[in-house]
């Protein structure tokens, strides 16, 4: 199953995470968030390999996961997801600059 790897530099986490609430990062951060909540990324263009409640989105530090939610629907330029969880484990593989890349 493909999913998808996000990197988001400490420095803009507040920034990038901001369309998804006031103070997303910091829930994430304590375990304060509802897991049935949705959630979205806006992306230059939709990742074409992930399948609805299977995919994962990892959001890596640049060392390591720091979150990871299940895609749940996705269009033109964002994808959904819920149950968005912090974690910390090795990423996977090398992390984009910039977009994702398909991790399987």
């Amino acid at each position: 199953m493909p999913d998808i790897l996000i990197y988001v530099p400490k420095n803009k986490r507040d920034e990038e995470f901001s369309d998804l609430g006031d103070f997303f990062w910091e829930k994430v951060s304590s375990h304060e968030i509802d897991k049935d909540w949705e959630y979205y990324w806006s992306l230059s263009h939709t990742p074409k390999k992930i399948i609805k409640n299977e995919s994962k989105v990892m959001f890596t530090d640049g060392k390591n996961v720091i979150a990871e939610g299940i895609i749940i629907e996705f269009d033109d330029i964002n994808i959904y997801f819920k149950s968005l969880t912090k974690v910390k484990y090795p990423q996977p593989k090398k992390a984009p600059t910039r977009g994702f890349t398909y991790v399987t």
